[in-house]
């Protein structure tokens, strides 16, 4: 990313998409892309140290880590030059409003992961260690697995429920430019969303009917 030699299949790949999203954005966008793909291999490396020592962390601390690990903040940072709209100044992009939505995707994202990929963790790793949300609240309250996941999915739900409340009041107040960008987050929340409740990946390894009562993300009526 920082234009070195390219020798491993990782910074081939790394290189490969800066110099698409130099092409298709703003050198600020790719400014921002490299400091979020930089805090989510920070956040893999971090994630590794407690597997390697078997550490639990307490949830708060676990959902910091987990936010960087997940790739979620790289993800929005591809947000700006797909929606296709004006670019936001860092002001805009910096409004209390618009910071908090954004870090509210990024948790409700990793969280509901957890929450939904929980089964196949548990039968698909290869060491009795897993990181994971759900486990994680379980150690915290010296409960059962099941207590642990009902207790992630009600922290996934009041980060829905906190995004979709301030995102009804930033939508009427925003400029274009942030406008089109909230509506852009919202889009790939509920579209990950989506995604992770039809996929296979998830979806076999869940009793029938035994869903984890996660909220569906409410999709905001888009403004003609």
């Amino acid at each position: 990313m920082d234009g070195g030699p390219a020798t491993t299949p990782l910074a081939r790949a790394l290189a490969d998409i800066s110099a698409r999203l130099t092409r298709l954005g703003s050198l600020a966008q790719t400014a921002r892309f490299h400091d979020k793909v930089r805090g989510y291999l920070f956040g893999c490396l971090a994630e590794s140290a407690c597997r390697a020592t078997r550490h639990s962390p307490t949830v708060e601390d676990y959902l910091a880590l987990r936010v960087q690990a997940s790739a979620d903040y790289t993800c929005l940072a591809l947000v700006e030059p797909a929606c296709g709209g004006p670019e936001p100044t860092s002001p805009q992009l910096h409004h209390p409003h618009v910071q908090a939505l954004t870090t509210h995707a990024a948790y409700i994202i990793a969280m509901a992961n957890d929450v939904f990929s929980l089964p196949r963790e548990i039968r698909n790793c290869p060491t009795d260690f897993i990181f994971n949300l759900a486990l994680v609240c379980a150690h915290a309250e010296g409960s059962s697995i099941q207590n642990g996941l009902a207790r992630a999915a009600a922290l996934t739900n009041e980060r829905i429920r906190a995004f979709y409340e301030l995102y009804k009041h930033a939508i009427p107040a925003a400029d274009a430019p942030t406008r089109t960008y909230l509506h852009a987050i919202a889009a790939w929340l509920q579209g990950t969303y989506d995604w992770m409740i039809n996929s296979g990946r998830y979806q076999p390894h869940w009793p029938p009917g035994d869903w984890p009562g996660v909220e569906a993300a409410r999709r905001p009526v888009r403004e003609p």
